[in-house]
């Protein structure tokens, strides 16, 4: 009886599992179907000028609503207008607003500042802002000292600390221009020159064509060698088989030493110059030889260089002519049209002469640089070093102008010259004192001058370690003299025999304010590391609100937004000596000293501490700026919404930054590149930290009134494969009155009432919620874990760290920490909120090398190594490493080129597959196997059963057809396969694509097969049968050529709707499935047909099953169709067409 009764069960347990199974399966299809209201976008809201009406705002919200936007972040930016921040009419507005947000079912989330970056206000008082360090030398002798040691520094300077150095013996000397000046490097001899089959200054094909000379040069006696080079859109150089210098910008010529490249006798001069599309192109250089007797040798770009259409063996280092090789086509002189360059180019060169030998440790520099160090040793110059500072960003960068620091291997000359050089010669120091090298960057007073960072931009030079150690600074050798400093500035102390620099330190603001807010609003940005300043921040902004809404106001406030930050670093706040010590485990402040540049004990010591500086400042600004934003938020039942990354200078780690907030957001352009490594830093980060949603700032742009949903798709789907799944539209700008095109800024989106498609577009949000709905759903698949390294600032990992066909997440300390594991020899994450919960698992820990990392997180990355977790000590990783632990490609060998995102499901996977390179019939292997796939279009909604693919032990090869390369899908594997598969499809001996012959499993779980073209088609199954299906009909036409009425649904006629009627034969697409086909349409339809009204179509094709609504006799055909604000709606030949349908028996 026992036994029966565990039967029993068992078999209870089954059913219940399956029914469980069947109700995710149906779950899944109908969230895809209609999806649920928390994956409506969000959108961003800007209030611009100052132009905000009451009657606007209602307006306004009621569009999104009606749109399908859940959530508007307000933001108010720039000013001039009739509306004052502050004032009682704004908090009127505002509150009205939130009162009818409330009404509408729409959130409000409001950026914690005025403007969009970053975080201040006039409240902000210099003491309780963002500040760093500066300082005030004086230099003087043993005895008595008395005097002011405090600069005059409006605001007014706090006090760190004063310190007194002994003065090492050195040599420092400027740069002179030698007696006679090199003769100017100049283009206006040399041509533009390109291949010899096209006119490269009208057009020419995108790709890379290579050219070369070869000359002859008498190196024994070469004093100097440069060369000029020019080339639409970048080159790379080589010369004798090296490679010397590439470049991207044609509009300003890169100067390039080349003495230490030429030989003696013939050499190889290699460019290989690449067209990036269709558009003009060519090639301009000029070389100039400088040899000891004062003669001068130039070659210049003409019909004696040579041209190929492809590299070859040999042609970058062989003397030998390569076949088929042609003479460059000469296009013109340096200033001819399209280029029109100057053709003289500034050349100096800086020489340093002392009285004797010296040894020259570090050069220092104020302006920026690319050039060489040479010294003159027994009558040859030999290269000391390469210097080349990045450029400044003054909007961000708190010491733009800062000295450019460069240390190098010591080395013992009389004379040193410095080429190219366009700098004054006092701009240039050289000397014997050990210098930090990178000084001013390594502080943070100088960040990277572009938005886009790369992993290695904050990886600092290494300061040289001098031979001779007692010319070194030592932190026994200094005095503390703070406790002296009166309260006046001034100084009285006693000091030993010799010489000595008193400096004193203080701390300034840094300066920076919030942007681009109203002037009323603008003011100093806060300390991002005092949680006492950002409360007192949160409630400056916020507080009087607070007070004054109701409950049902307060009901729509949602939270607070931290938009991207952009204004630039600081390194010091109150009591952050005590803060570093307990960090790091020593006193900063004998070390200030190498804030100067000066090396104290070693220059291992001084790099590490400006390590631990710029490492303790960004966890502090995470812990203090996100998580005290966070805290005060969570007390008034509001949470953070927050972009991990900056742009132009972010000081923090992009990994812990982001925990902190409640939710992460990335962001991407619609009309350029920027996005890629902002948006993987979002997901990256919630992914190993267990949040589900990740958000992105979405279609950011310069304004283009021409932009709709069809042209940005595949934009947007690119982001969603780098982990997105919430977009946040940018931009509603608030319409204060009616009108087209209404009031648009100069970026983003016009996503607003005043853009005619936006009120139509509630179908193109619904193919958003789609994909957010699916890419919501489980947990993302990723093979490798990349670790970015220990140190900071951090912006984003090692690019392109995985083989085609993986993928992967970034990785940083804090999470190693806190919340990483091993399980079964897999690295896993957790979710934070919910420990239970395995968020994230990888095979594979990838650890390139990145210099220092602090003893604890070593400590722990080993025990997790010892628990099981594979590490390889590379990135890129090896695809051998992966093969090796039997882990294929999630995605691999496909047709053509595409984008993609995996993600885990209970049951099964769902790949997401877009951005496809071509139309056509595609095919891919997915990395699941044993399971039915099913296509799921998020444009339709639409939900099929492939029944074309083949399967075996390692993945799933399915076959499906591509309309259209704005086209994406969804595959999803639920379902166990019970019958086999279709794997080929033949007729009249031929294969057929899935784009002449679908073939699915329709609802009934019948093999159905669907064409627009008659004939008897032979399957091929993958237990190896065959079946036949019988197409019946090809497919008909009928075009509907009646007269049209045309009448405005808006006053300026961008959005009309067309009516007709037409008549349809009894015996027109009998037993078919009839397809209403709009032809090509400008720019969105929707179509009513017999009163049944179908989704909006936004995309090709614009055509829709109509079989059920359509009657035989005379229908009723109605279409609304919208254009942009820059055109006029249109409709292309509208017909009627049929494709035939067959069950395979």
């Amino acid at each position: 009886m026992k036994e029966k009764t565990n039967f029993a069960k068992m078999i209870i347990l089954v059913i219940t599992l399956l029914l469980a199974t069947f109700a995710v399966a149906d779950d899944l299809e109908a969230g895809f179907r209609d999806p649920p209201e928390t994956t409506k976008p969000y959108c961003y809201w800007y209030w611009l000028n100052g132009d905000v009406t009451k009657e606007g705002i209602t307006k306004d919200l009621e569009a999104m609503a009606r749109a399908g936007i859940k959530q508007a972040m307000l933001g108010n930016i720039e000013g001039g207008g009739p509306v004052k921040m502050f004032s009682p009419e704004w908090y009127a507005l505002t509150r009205h607003a939130l009162k009818e947000a409330a009404r509408l079912g729409v959130g409000i989330m409001m950026f914690n500042a005025p403007g969009w970056s970053q975080s201040g206000g006039p409240w902000i008082k210099p003491e309780q802002s963002m500040r760093r360090i500066t300082w005030n030398e004086i230099q003087t002798k043993g005895g008595a000292f008395s005097g002011k040691v405090r600069p005059d520094i409006q605001p007014l300077v706090q006090d760190v600390a004063v310190l007194a150095l002994p003065r090492k013996k050195s040599v420092a000397i400027h740069g002179l221009l030698p007696p006679v000046q090199d003769k100017k490097l100049s283009l206006s001899s040399s041509s533009w020159i390109w291949h010899a089959a096209e006119d490269g200054a009208t057009s020419a094909a995108a790709g890379t064509k290579c050219f070369r000379r070869v000359i002859k040069v008498d190196a024994t006696s070469v004093n100097a060698a440069r060369m000029i080079v020019s080339a639409d859109n970048s080159y790379v150089l080589w010369i004798n088989g090296k490679k010397v210098h590439q470049g991207s910008n044609w509009q300003t010529p890169d100067e390039v030493t080349i003495t230490e490249y030429l030989k003696q006798g013939d050499n190889v001069i290699a460019l290989s110059v690449s067209n990036s599309e269709v558009s003009p192109a060519g090639l301009i250089a000029a070389v100039q030889i400088q040899y000891a007797d004062g003669k001068t040798q130039t070659v210049c770009t003409d019909s004696s260089w040579l041209v190929g259409e492809q590299e070859t063996d040999g042609w970058r280092d062989s003397v030998k002519t390569p076949e088929g090789w042609k003479a460059a086509r000469v296009l013109g002189p340096v200033s001819m049209a399209p280029w029109r360059l100057a053709p003289l180019v500034k050349n100096k060169s800086l020489w340093f002469r002392h009285t004797q030998p010296f040894k020259a440790r570090a050069l220092v520099v104020n302006g920026d640089i690319a050039a060489k160090l040479y010294a003159i040793q027994e009558g040859k110059r030999n290269v000391v070093a390469e210097v080349h500072s990045a450029g400044s960003n003054k909007d961000t960068d708190f010491l733009p102008d800062g000295p450019r620091v460069f240390s190098f291997k010591e080395v013992t000359a009389q004379e040193f010259v410095l080429e190219p050089c366009n700098l004054s010669p006092d701009a240039v120091t050289l000397t014997s004192e050990p210098k930090v090298a990178q000084v001013v960057e390594k502080q943070m007073g100088r960040m990277h001058p572009t938005p886009s960072p790369t992993w290695d931009s904050y990886r600092f030079k290494e300061t040289v370690e001098p031979d001779d150690t007692s010319i070194i600074v030592k932190q026994g050798e200094i005095i503390d003299l703070t406790s002296k400093l009166a309260a006046d500035g001034t100084l009285a102390c006693e000091l030993p025999s010799g010489d000595w620099t008193i400096i004193y330190f203080g701390m300034v603001t840094t300066g920076k304010q919030n942007r681009p807010a109203p002037p009323e609003a603008t003011g100093l940005e806060v300390d991002k590391m005092s949680k006492a300043h950002i409360a007192h921040h949160f409630d400056s902004m916020f507080g009087k609100l607070l007070s004054e809404i109701t409950s049902e106001e307060k009901k729509a406030w949602k939270g607070v937004t931290i938009d991207s930050y952009e204004v630039g670093a600081q390194n010091w706040t109150d009591g952050f000596e005590i803060e570093f010590k307990k960090r790091a485990g020593y006193d900063p402040i004998k070390l200030l000293p190498v804030m100067t540049g000066r090396v104290i004990d070693s220059a291992k010591v001084s790099d590490q501490f400006l390590w631990d500086l710029r490492r303790i400042v960004a966890d502090m600004i995470a812990e203090n700026y996100v998580g005290g934003l966070t805290e005060v938020a969570h007390k008034h039942g509001l949470t953070t919404w927050c972009e991990n990354y900056g742009h132009w200078g972010f000081p923090g780690d992009f990994t812990i930054y982001g925990r902190y907030s409640d939710e992460i957001g990335g962001e991407f352009w619609s009309n350029n590149p920027l996005g890629t490594i902002e948006c993987r830093a979002a997901s990256s980060t919630a992914h190993i930290y267990g949040r589900r949603r990740v958000y992105a700032e979405a279609f950011t742009s310069g304004l283009d009134l021409g932009h709709h949903p069809y042209l940005i798709k595949r934009r947007g789907e690119e982001l969603f494969c780098e982990g997105i799944n919430h977009f946040v539209l940018h931009v509603v700008a608030h319409q204060p009155r009616d009108g087209v095109p209404g009031k648009n800024p100069a970026f983003g989106t016009a996503f607003h009432r005043n853009n005619p498609w936006f009120n139509e577009c509630r179908d193109w949000v619904r193919y958003l919620q789609r994909i957010h709905f699916m890419l919501q759903q489980g947990n993302p698949v990723a093979d490798v874990a990349v670790y970015i390294g220990d140190f900071a600032p951090q912006m984003t990992g090692p690019a392109d760290p995985v083989p085609p066909g993986y993928d992967y997440d970034y990785m940083g300390s804090d999470a190693i920490l806190s919340n990483l594991d091993v399980v079964n020899g897999k690295w896993v994450v957790y979710d934070e909120k919910n420990r239970e919960r395995v968020a994230a698992s990888y095979e594979l820990m990838a650890m390139p090398e990145s210099g220092y990392i602090r003893p604890h997180v070593l400590k722990r990355l080993e025990e997790l190594e010892k628990a099981g977790g594979k590490v390889v000590h590379k990135a890129p990783v090896p695809i051998q490493s992966l093969q090796q632990l039997g882990v294929a490609p999630i995605v691999s060998e496909t047709t053509c080129g595409l984008r993609w995102k995996a993600r885990q499901l209970d049951d099964g996977m769902l790949f997401f597959l877009s951005n496809f390179e071509k139309t056509g019939t595609f095919e891919s292997n997915l990395r699941i196997t044993g399971k039915v796939p099913e296509l799921f279009d998020p444009v339709t909604g639409e939900v099929k059963k492939i029944a074309r693919y083949k399967t075996d032990k390692d993945g799933t090869r399915i076959c499906v057809h591509v309309n259209d390369l704005a086209d994406s899908f969804f595959v999803v594997f639920r379902e166990q396969q019970q019958s086999p598969s279709v794997v080929k499809v033949r007729a009249g001996g031929k294969e057929v694509g899935p784009g002449d012959l679908a073939l699915y499993h329709d609802a009934k779980n019948r093999l159905t097969a669907e064409s627009a073209r008659k004939g008897t088609y032979t399957l091929t199954l993958s237990d190896g049968t065959e079946k036949n299906v019988r197409i019946e009909k090809d497919s008909e036409t009928l075009p509907i050529t009646g007269a049209w009425t045309t009448a405005n649904k808006d006053k300026q006629g961008f959005s009309v709707f067309k009516k007709t009627t037409f008549s349809v034969p009894g015996d027109f697409g009998k037993g078919q499935k009839v397809l209403l086909d709009l032809g090509s349409v400008e720019v969105m339809a929707k179509v009513t047909l017999n009163g049944k009204e179908f989704e909006t179509l936004w995309m090709p094709p614009f055509a829709l099953d109509v079989t059920e609504a359509l009657k035989h006799g005379e229908n009723k055909l109605e279409v609304l169709v919208t254009s942009t604000s820059q055109g006029k709606p249109k409709l292309g030949d509208v017909k009627l067409r049929t494709v035939s349908i067959a069950n395979v028996q």
